[in-house]
């Protein structure tokens, strides 16, 4: 089971999951987002996880793929969140990609365009007014029949009360976790992180690196 925790904004956040085992840690450059993290914030957090051999993920909305490679670049990423199919296509052959699907009312799993071997489907709550980190749980059986799972990440409204049943009934390659381990936006809750980790190896799901 690949664990990613997003959106974080504090060095000593990223320090505790990383030690916890996560495998990846969420950076949002979107500056809508009440979890969006600067420059100076991201290099600082970014370094704990290359200390730990943890992955981080650039999260991008709004900007342009020229943007999207300069941050990645300065900042020295490991992999990018995006929800462009134009993005993903510029981009994908210089970066692992998590392809962002918004599942809504219209969600369609006839629409899900092909991605790279390499890459990575992550599954999210459509909301009108957010990209992710919404608390919200998207209908996990519009999504039971996709036949790529073993490469999708699941996300929204993903908590400790509710992961044991996603990972026994749809069994993806992963989740995604922002508000489901937090006090308030961009602020972890140390003992939530671990106890969502600890559930995940109660139910036998290995998430080592």
């Amino acid at each position: 089971m690949f664990v990613k925790f997003c959106g974080f904004t504090r060095p000593e956040d990223v320090e505790v999951a990383c030690r916890s085992g996560v495998n990846a840690c969420g950076f949002i450059f979107y500056a809508a987002s009440k979890r969006f993290c600067n420059y100076l914030q991201a290099k600082e957090c970014i370094a704990i996880c290359k200390k730990y051999g943890v992955m981080s993920v650039g999260v991008f909305v709004d900007n342009s793929p020229n943007t999207i490679a300069s941050i990645a670049s300065t900042l020295v990423l490991d992999a990018l969140q995006i929800y462009s199919e134009d993005a993903y296509m510029e981009l994908s052959p210089h970066y692992i990609i998590f392809f962002g699907i918004r599942v809504g009312n219209n969600f369609s799993i006839n629409s899900i365009p092909a991605i790279d071997q390499k890459d990575f489907y992550l599954f999210d709550t459509f909301d009108t007014t957010h990209y992710g980190g919404t608390g919200k749980q998207f209908d996990w059986a519009s999504v039971a029949s996709f036949a790529h799972l073993d490469k999708t990440i699941i996300s929204g409204g993903v908590n400790i009360n509710n992961v044991q049943k996603l990972c026994n009934t749809l069994r993806p390659f992963g989740i995604d976790v922002a508000s489901g381990i937090e006090d308030s936006p961009g602020i972890k809750n140390i003992s939530k992180m671990k106890q969502l980790i600890k559930t995940i190896k109660e139910c036998s799901h290995d998430i080592s690196r």
